[in-house]
């Protein structure tokens, strides 16, 4: 165990997300060390951990919003991340980036929201793959409307890819993704009838919403943390943070 990079300013690091490669695990993170100095931006880091050794340390993106959560994901050419990214006229929409045999992609806009926001929301996205077909869902208030949309590709070129809104009902988002060959199963905080859930929505590869479900009510509260699923054995396994302690459910899920 040790450091997962080579800075040691005190300044925020975090926000990680990891990848098999080769041999060896692919790390992500937000790195605030260029925010020692006045005028600093948080960036978007990489790196192989290869056993103790720490190599292929580079900056992906100079530029990032400060707190909202990464998520990558292996393709068949190469890892993928999404994040939050900041633009000078603070447009925080998701972005990605990802390697392929010349190197990593320049940075570019999974959708172009055109999220106005002057702050961190502390809500990011999640990207699952199953070869290379990709879903991405994520949070943002487009034209002031507070929603859940997923993106779904068969190939990295997202602006084409097709949009499905999950949420349009003032979700608070915090949303986590994962799929199977022929589905998608997409979690998130949600309102509903004054209270505050979270939901499940099962969408196929064609984009068709086949389940839209709650699966249990939840605090409003920060302290709700961000919900994770993974699908293991035939189930998904959903674990959320509620009244201050980490919850863990699972649904039985029929094999695609």
């Amino acid at each position: 165990m040790g450091w997962l990079h080579n800075d040691t300013s005190p300044t925020e690091h975090g926000f990680v997300s990891f990848v098999p490669e080769g041999k060896h695990v692919r790390a992500f993170w937000l790195d605030g060390r260029a925010m020692a100095k006045k005028g600093g931006k948080m960036m978007l880091r990489t790196a192989i951990l290869d056993g103790n050794k720490i190599t292929n340390e580079r900056v992906l993106d100079d530029d990032v919003c400060t707190c909202c959560p990464t998520s990558a994901a292996p393709l068949a050419t190469g890892p993928m991340v999404i994040y939050r990214d900041r633009s000078p006229k603070e447009i925080r929409d998701i972005a990605f980036t990802r390697r392929n045999a010349t190197g990593w992609t320049p940075p570019a806009i999974v959708h172009a929201d055109n999220w106005f926001f002057p702050g961190c929301p502390v809500n990011g996205s999640s990207i699952a793959t199953h070869g290379n077909f990709i879903a991405i869902s994520r949070y943002t208030v487009a034209n002031n409307k507070a929603q859940v949309i997923l993106c779904l590709s068969k190939t990295d070129k997202l602006k084409t890819g097709q949009e499905i809104i999950l949420d349009q009902n003032n979700p608070l988002g915090r949303c986590t993704t994962v799929c199977t060959k022929n589905s998608t199963y997409t979690i998130w905080i949600a309102h509903q009838k004054n209270q505050t859930t979270l939901q499940l929505a099962q969408v196929s590869h064609q984009g068709n919403l086949t389940q839209k479900t709650t699966l249990t009510k939840i605090e409003g509260t920060r302290s709700s943390g961000m919900p994770r699923a993974v699908i293991s054995n035939g189930y998904l396994w959903v674990t959320w943070t509620d009244a201050n302690r980490v919850q863990l459910g699972r649904i039985k899920i029929l094999a695609n």
